[in-house]
């Protein structure tokens, strides 16, 4: 008996057989059977490679997306339980559970172990029912990222600024503070007529990435310039080598198309649980 292969056996001169078969009947010239097979587990080892450097990716940048919106420090994710420090800052969840691929990652804030099964059971019903109401003690969100080819805008925008203080204050009384404080920035408005019916601006920023935040007056709404706006955003704040990232409730459909037709791709789902009991 020979040396076996990945336990696999000898069987290059089986596959002799059908591949002198193919070529005869056929006339054609065909590779040894046994190399193709060997390109095919390369290849396949080489997919598997680059979906793990892929979550890796999307779980460092779900990071950033924890970080943005609740102003707090997170350790580096990784799949499974993650702690975070009593220093690192407060949020109304006990427990972040997101699904990243295939992968799981909790985020625990400040729950003694014996007071953790409820949270994670409770997190994997809401994960199971995504785009459902998931009821008091909870919140469903989908984190998205930008990925080429991003969409090009045909409805023109502008950059607002302080010498939109008028446009501003009509548009939100007693927010213009607000909206031109540097955190806010870059900041596009949508006009129609004259008038400010939408803004997109950055709803949290940190050093390396901001979320996305976009105010649009009803009447304004399905008419192009809410796009048009975050695909402006979205430019500018590529061009500060940050991030642009997007999220959404699970169960706002239209600010979940909105993010599709800007070029963003869903790379995270996740539960935000409250404490059993509260």
């Amino acid at each position: 008996m020979g040396q076996s292969d990945g336990g696999q056996g000898d069987t290059t001169g089986e596959l002799d057989l059908p591949r002198h078969h193919i070529e005869a009947v056929w006339a054609v010239r065909v590779p040894p059977l046994a190399a193709a097979g060997r390109t095919v587990r390369r290849a396949t080892a080489a997919r598997a490679r680059r979906n793990v450097a892929v979550a890796a990716d999307d779980i460092d940048l779900l990071c950033l997306h924890i970080e943005a919106v609740w102003s707090v420090h997170v350790p580096r994710l990784r799949p499974g339980d993650v702690e975070m420090p009593a220093c690192a800052g407060a949020t109304p969840w006990a427990l972040y559970a997101a699904e990243v691929g295939s992968a799981e990652v909790r985020v625990w804030r400040d729950v003694p172990e014996y007071a953790r099964a409820g949270l994670r059971e409770r997190a994997r019903r809401m994960l199971g029912r995504v785009g459902e109401d998931p009821g008091a003690g909870g919140t469903g969100e989908v984190v998205f990222r930008r990925t080429p080819p991003v969409p090009v805008a045909t409805t023109p925008v502008r950059r607002l600024g302080g010498d939109d203080r008028a446009l501003l204050e009509a548009f939100e009384p007693g927010e213009t503070a607000y909206w031109l404080a540097p955190a806010r920035a870059p900041l596009f408005g949508m006009l129609e007529r004259d008038l400010l019916v939408g803004v997109a601006h950055s709803s949290r920023r940190t050093a390396q990435a901001c979320e996305l935040g976009i105010n649009t007056l009803p009447a304004a709404r399905r008419k192009g310039f809410a796009r048009a706006c975050v695909l402006a955003w979205a430019e500018a704040v590529a061009a500060e080598h940050l991030e642009p990232l997007y999220s959404a409730s699970w169960t706002n459909t239209a600010s979940l198309r909105l993010a599709e037709e800007c070029g963003y791709r869903a790379f995270a789902r996740a539960a935000q649980v409250t404490r059993v009991g509260t």
